[in-house]
């Protein structure tokens, strides 16, 4: 997004689950990397 100068134009759709496969913390970890401008949507579901 940044190497498109597109921040305007794309969004991220940001599942917080995912970080669970890659054994990574959702927040604040992730979120730190989409929330300035580029989240656009958000998947919420229960993962254990």
């Amino acid at each position: 997004i940044d190497d498109l100068d597109a921040k305007d134009a794309l969004q991220v759709l940001w599942d917080p689950a995912n970080n669970c496969w890659c054994h990574e913390q959702a927040f604040p970890d992730g979120y730190v990397e989409v929330k300035d401008g580029y989240l656009g949507h958000v998947h919420i579901k229960d993962v254990q």
